[in-house]
């Protein structure tokens, strides 16, 4: 899901093909960020299902575009730093039209202020804007930090952003917070920095190549661990969810499945963006599949 702007790295120039890299329609949803607006909305509704919570029309707009707008600044910001040594589906794009994504990501944020002014109360737009102040400073970190000072590396900054973006209107509809809310947010919390840290290993050559950086970059960190994390993790929450509610349990149920498959997507198949388009795939089918 991220990566960190790094210089130390050196720079590696290689020839600018970025206008003829070929992208397929399947790579321009991932590079537009369409599927991780699908996953946001997906595991939004299936938190709230969790929950009884109804959700408004306008609650579920309102997550699709933030998670756009926040994605694609990210990308915008990449287009313009990394240019001619872009070699990656999403950030070509980035790279080949960021003037007029700029236009159209100050539209639809207008858009989206327009919708949450006139449909939110004063204490939701309260916590709306606090989280969005949060995800400007991230941006503003990922910009300035080019040596990974930050004693929070963005793979786990992004994950809980991510997730309290996913959990925000459904913890506005409950009367108090509770334990439940908590443990769920920590698990999908933690589904989120796995896909993360899994990213951040198929982009290693990337990250390199166009002057980036990861955290599995910068710590080394033998990658057998995270396999074992995924496989204990994901079977605990599928043995666990047996023991919940029942709306609740296929909560836990969705995090356990999705768990799993990142090692298996790991081990089977070749390819950067085959891996990053399956593991996107496979969130937004695990909490659609539970939620059917």
């Amino acid at each position: 899901m991220a990566n960190i702007r790094m210089s130390f790295f050196g720079i590696r120039y290689v020839s600018n093909k970025v206008k003829d890299l070929k992208l397929n329609w399947w790579l321009n949803l991932n590079a537009l960020a369409a599927d991780t607006v699908l996953i946001a909305i997906c595991w939004q509704s299936l938190t709230a299902k969790a929950f009884d919570i109804n959700l408004q029309n306008s609650q579920i707009i309102l997550l699709g575009t933030a998670v756009w707008l926040g994605y694609m600044a990210d990308r915008i910001l990449d287009g313009f730093q990394i240019t001619d040594r872009v070699c990656s589906a999403r950030h070509s794009i980035a790279f080949r039209c960021r003037k007029h994504l700029c236009f159209v990501w100050i539209a639809v944020l207008l858009l989206a202020l327009f919708l949450a002014f006139n449909t939110l109360y004063f204490s939701e737009l309260y916590k709306c804007f606090l989280l969005a102040t949060f995800c400007g400073i991230n941006s503003l970190v990922n910009v300035f930090d080019k040596f990974g000072k930050f004693p929070i590396p963005k793979e786990l900054r992004t994950a809980l952003l991510f997730a309290s973006g996913v959990f925000l209107f459904v913890a506005l509809g409950l009367p108090e917070l509770t334990t439940w809310l908590s443990i769920t947010f920590l698990s999908f919390a933690s589904l989120c920095f796995l896909n993360c840290c899994y990213t951040a290993r198929w982009d290693r050559t990337t990250d390199i190549t166009q002057g980036q950086s990861s955290l599995m970059l910068r710590k080394r960190l033998p990658f057998g661990i995270f396999h074992l994390m995924s496989y204990l993790m994901g079977l605990s929450y599928i043995l666990f969810s047996f023991f919940f509610s029942e709306k609740q349990n296929l909560f836990f149920l969705a995090i356990g499945l999705a768990m799993l498959s990142l090692p298996l997507i790991d081990n089977l198949i070749n390819g950067t963006e085959q891996r990053r388009l399956l593991a996107d795939l496979v969130l937004i089918l695990s909490a659609v599949f539970v939620l059917i």
